[in-house]
């Protein structure tokens, strides 16, 4: 009987998608989209409600978006011409290699020779149609990424998409930015949370900026409630990061963290007016002051004041 139900079930979740009930809604934005955080965290943050940093990703015209699939710090883009979407993620990337903090993360290639982008048309009626543009992908490499950009206001910005080259016809190389096959192109501004007590033992979360490429362990997508209520959450083991360079199966015993220390230093001296000592970092960020305890394959952020 369990197994038929699974059987069924399989049906039915088939039928529903093909006669398109599960398929994703989108809304058309213009001109920009605002990335913040969740308002149920507003009254718990150590914060001005307008000191709060948010990110805003400008482009000329309409792009579409998925609808309630997302928290308000996250923007999945669908639905759109393909090439118009490739353009802004190659203008967003270069602006940022020229005059920023980015790096990527690998994720692995798919080999294909012919893929296809869709691109918006319009026809004699005024209708707007989606038509299937077919390329020849050099070498067949089409790499999966996430590139990791942090900003100005001391959060990171991850972007991730499909990257693959195209000679086009005047014989230039064109790189493409396109929706992996697993998902959407998606943008996300992660705000790494820290959960501590002030002086007179009450609670308070803020925000704790962090070298690039750095992933968090507390972020919005958890339960408030949860964090507020849970004095685990005051535990430095959250807020203890591994090295961005650190890979436990390749690097072993003769990992050396000299470099990406020396980088981290370099963060926070440059853009939070940090200052060693003793054998800690302090640095000032929205206006409290956090230290930072270096590890061999770790550091660790604690609260001050």
């Amino acid at each position: 009987m369990k197994r038929l139900f699974k059987i069924s079930l399989v049906f039915a979740l088939f039928f529903l998608c093909s006669c398109g009930f599960l398929t994703t809604e989108t809304i058309e934005i213009e001109n920009e989209v605002k990335l913040t955080i969740s308002e149920d965290y507003i009254p718990y943050l150590g914060y001005d409600e307008n000191n709060i940093p948010t990110y805003t990703f400008k482009f000329p015209g309409k792009l579409n978006v998925a609808y309630r699939t997302t928290g308000p710090n996250e923007v999945v883009f669908t639905n759109n011409d393909d090439f118009v979407v490739s353009d802004l993620v190659e203008e967003l990337l270069a602006s940022y290699e020229k005059n920023g903090i980015i790096s990527y993360r690998f994720l692995g290639t798919t080999k294909k020779y012919e893929t296809h982008m869709n691109k918006k048309v319009t026809l004699d009626d005024g209708t707007i149609k989606s038509e299937k543009v077919y390329l020849k992908v050099i070498d067949g490499n089409m790499s999966n990424e996430i590139a990791y950009i942090t900003l100005d206001n001391g959060l990171q910005l991850t972007i991730n998409y499909l990257k693959f080259q195209v000679e086009q016809e005047d014989k230039s190389i064109k790189t493409y930015y396109s929706w992996q096959y697993s998902e959407s192109i998606r943008m996300i501004l992660y705000y790494p949370l820290m959960v501590v007590k002030d002086k007179d033992e009450n609670k308070k979360i803020l925000i704790v900026a962090l070298p690039n490429a750095t992933i968090n362990k507390i972020e919005p997508r958890l339960d408030v409630n949860g964090l507020m209520k849970k004095d685990s959450y005051l535990d430095s083991s959250y807020y203890t990061y591994p090295y961005s360079d650190y890979d436990s199966e390749l690097s072993g015993k003769d990992y050396d963290n000299s470099e990406i220390v020396s980088s981290i230093k370099d963060y926070y001296i440059k853009f939070y007016n940090g200052y060693m000592e003793n054998d800690k970092l302090i640095y000032t960020y929205l206006g409290y002051t956090f230290s930072v305890e270096f590890n061999k394959t770790t550091f660790t952020i604690s609260y001050v004041e």
